[in-house]
């Protein structure tokens, strides 16, 4: 099909599971993927597979998803951009935060290892783990620095403990469970020249148990949902490689030049969990710095430190209590001003009818986890000016910076994992392979 030497076969360690009541795929990491009876069809004999344009649409995102082998098709390698000498003296001072994160430090610290960038300095800042892992990674690590900070602290005071101590010229912020491809911070620091003020530097994150989908290239807040990290659970085609700009970048992955942190300041310790990354990008972009993308710095994320089963409980009652304070502290202090005041006003008619599906539900934890959110908020709401008073001669407002970040597509998840089905195929991959928006792939050349 698709040419005379075109076949495929099912690679080792994919097998077809049900998820939750519906089709779908393991993949060899361990992860799960979601999927539909018409596409799990065409899987299970791409040979029959249509030959009209979504038949083969099909067959190259189940091969581009690591669901099918082409037999006898020579793969087009990408063109990977060589980073400028110039960056060989970037001294780069790596944060990593861990908490109880012994599954995951040996991997990441191995990945920077591996780096082809050598002006590194690691930091580890354990915050406040139960058992101090300290003296452990040290003897299996002692080329990274050591910051221990007492129990009860903020992830957003980690990484500005971090940074306190760190030397280098730009500061990585990483979360543990992630691994880097080996020019991933080669390729991070080159885009530093992208622009004449760069706030940060996004990497592209693709899901650890699942790495041909996007965990996102950098992330988003909107006046609706939750935060959002771009293009989540779509499959990578180098679809959204040409986007320079990006609204914020997730600090699982993010270069941030000394410059920049010395004049956005520190991250906001008021965050207890969550939005503290968007919160400094947006102000920092609301300063005038750019946050950039780097579409070949890949990083693999455990995204949660878990390998996600496709039969998410959602979040517990007090994620959720930090998740909705998080975004009004977002909204009152990165943005403020009439922008602000509409994310609050359209956040607080989302949770209230959310409380009222809890409640018809019993779930009374959820609805205390809503009360405890704003309660904290009418408590804290008196400090936040002065935060607010910092941005009030910023060059760019907020409903620009806001306004910049409306062209980014919904995410593809289902119940935490990728969905990849016929429809999505033929609505979302097909489109863009047929006008050649995606990077060359042997079925559409």
């Amino acid at each position: 099909m698709f040419g005379a030497r075109a076949t495929y076969s099912r690679p080792p360690g994919v097998t077809a599971v049900t998820l939750a009541g519906r089709p779908g795929w393991a993949t060899p990491q361990d992860g799960r993927i979601a999927g539909d009876d018409g596409l799990l069809a065409i899987w299970e004999a791409p040979e029959s597979a249509p030959a009209d344009p979504v038949g083969r649409a099909a067959v190259t995102c189940l091969a581009e998803a690591g669901l099918l082998v082409r037999d006898g098709h020579p793969l087009i390698a990408p063109v990977r951009p060589v980073p400028p000498a110039g960056t060989a003296g970037v001294s780069v001072s790596v944060v990593l935060v861990t908490y109880n994160s012994g599954e995951w430090i040996d991997a990441c610290l191995a990945s920077l290892r591996r780096q082809t960038h050598h002006a590194l300095e690691v930091v580890v800042v354990d915050n406040g783990s139960p058992v101090d892992p300290v003296a452990d990674v040290r003897r299996a690590h002692p080329e990274a620095r050591y910051v221990r900070q007492p129990a009860g602290r903020s992830f957003a005071s980690a990484l500005n403990a971090g940074a306190a101590v760190a030397t280098g010229s730009a500061l990585l912020f990483l979360n543990p469970d992630v691994e880097l491809e080996p020019d991933a911070i080669a390729q991070m620091v080159a885009r530093l020249s992208t622009r004449p003020r760069v706030g940060a530097v996004a990497a592209k994150l693709r899901f650890h148990w699942a790495p041909a989908f996007l965990n996102g290239l950098g992330n988003r807040v909107e006046a609706r949902s939750w935060g959002s990290d771009n293009a989540i659970g779509h499959l990578d085609l180098g679809q959204f490689d040409d986007r320079l700009l990006v609204p914020s970048a997730c600090f699982a992955a993010a270069l941030i030049p000394r410059d920049a942190w010395m004049a956005v300041g520190p991250v906001d310790e008021g965050y207890p969990m969550y939005y503290e990354d968007v919160a400094w990008c947006y102000r920092a972009r609301r300063l005038g710095f750019d946050i950039v993308s780097a579409p070949d710095a890949v990083v693999y994320h455990a995204f949660g430190s878990r390998l996600a089963s496709g039969d998410e409980p959602g979040l517990t009652p007090r994620k959720l209590a930090h998740v909705v304070y998080g975004r009004v502290r977002f909204a009152s202090t990165a943005l403020g001003g009439p922008t602000g005041r509409r994310f609050r006003e359209a956040y607080l008619r989302e949770d209230l009818a959310n409380v009222r599906v809890m409640a018809r539900r019993g779930d009374l934890a959820g609805v205390r986890a809503y009360a405890r959110a704003w309660l904290r908020v009418a408590a804290h709401a008196w400090s936040w000016r002065s935060l607010v008073a910092t941005l009030d001669d910023a060059p760019v407002t907020a409903e620009a910076v806001v306004e910049a970040d409306a062209r980014w597509p919904d995410g593809l998840t289902w119940n935490g994992v990728p969905e990849l089905t016929l429809p999505i195929v033929r609505d979302v991959y097909l489109p863009l392979l047929a006008a050649g928006r995606t990077r060359p792939l042997p079925e559409w050349t």
